[in-house]
């Protein structure tokens, strides 16, 4: 994204703040009893991740279930979950819990769908394929080598180049990797000699109103600041919001947390002087 959107980008969505009373964006997750070091609110495993949230949108609020209801879902704009619970992982979506996700996509909701490894059916795959079946992805594998780069190969895609900068890869560890996408989704990163890490559903994609959905194949996307790790993520959540525009043609994104505390600094330098 050039600097010349960027600018223009917090222009608008400044005005659109200053007059609408914004709050920022509620983002939902796993509880303790769940998710455990993948609890969106006190988990390991979002550790970083609650950081740069909290640095791109600060009014940003952050809730927690331990059952995914639709009525839950209702009250977000984003759903993050992850596997990992610790030892073993998190219970499985259910199929009411799979539907009530699906349908909370189709409405407008965004997802942030973080999967692990595959190594085990009693480990973390059955809860990571719970998780992005429904959306046509297929998990599988077990990078064992450790410590591993996901290359973006997608430098183009919003999940790379987006309003919280470039990335060229991430930092993973023991992750799994995608070996079908469906009919959806895109392929934006990928691990050596695995396969898909990182991927993609676009808003207006799964319907005309749908948001969109990213896939992280390792959950040290939201623990380690390893290469580009934050700006995938956030840039991530800036795309899962974003509005609909059909198919895969998404436009320069904009993310009103980022803008707005742009926004801010500009306030506070016209202030000094």
């Amino acid at each position: 994204m050039s600097n010349r959107y960027r600018c223009l980008a917090l222009v608008l969505v400044l005005a659109f703040v200053a007059g609408s009373g914004y709050a920022g964006p509620i983002i939902g997750g796993f509880d303790a009893a769940r998710g455990g070091r993948g609890a969106l609110t006190t988990g390991y495993g979002f550790a970083e991740a609650r950081g740069w949230i909290a640095g791109a949108y600060p009014a940003a609020e952050l809730r927690e279930a331990n059952v995914l209801t639709a009525g839950y879902l209702s009250d977000l704009d984003v759903l993050c979950i992850s596997p990992v619970r610790g030892s073993v992982g998190a219970t499985p979506l259910s199929a009411a819990e799979q539907a009530a996700v699906v349908s909370f996509v189709a409405a407008g909701g965004g997802a942030l769908l973080v999967t692990d490894h595959c190594q085990s059916p009693n480990k973390f795959a059955l809860a990571s394929r719970s998780f992005v079946d429904p959306f046509g992805v297929s998990t599988t594998g077990f990078y064992n080598s450790g410590s591993a780069t996901v290359t973006v190969t997608n430098p183009s895609h919003p999940v790379a180049d987006g309003p919280f900068g470039t990335a060229a890869a991430g930092h993973f560890s023991y992750a799994g990797w995608y070996d079908d996408l469906g009919s959806d989704a895109v392929e934006v990163g990928t691990l050596p000699n695995a396969g898909i890490g990182i991927a993609a559903i676009s808003p207006g994609q799964l319907a005309p109103t749908a948001g969109g959905v990213v896939c992280f194949s390792d959950d040290f996307i939201g623990l380690s600041s390893g290469n580009d790790n934050r700006v995938l993520f956030l840039n991530a959540l800036a795309f899962v919001m974003s509005e609909p525009q059909g198919g895969d043609a998404i436009p320069e994104p904009t993310t009103i947390g980022l803008l707005a505390l742009g926004g801010l600094g500009l306030l506070r330098r016209r202030r000094e002087r």
